[in-house]
């Protein structure tokens, strides 16, 4: 069974919206790494998981 999980982004550059596309906990992670510019697959568990970024966030290396 699912639950919802509360994630804030605080960056001045994105609106305000709510998303409400089902994911998991371990995409925070590889979000984090990629929103600092780091490379996600060189988390161990992200390379073997495959765990994506959280979708429909824009960062800079997407805009």
């Amino acid at each position: 069974m699912g639950c919802n999980v509360g994630l804030v982004v605080s960056n001045p550059k994105l609106r305000t919206r709510v998303i409400k596309t089902p994911v998991t906990t371990s995409q925070v992670a590889p979000t984090i790494l990629r929103a600092l510019g780091l490379e996600p697959r060189d988390l161990k568990s992200v390379g073997v998981e495959k765990t994506p970024a959280l979708p429909a966030l824009a960062l800079a290396d997407d805009e």
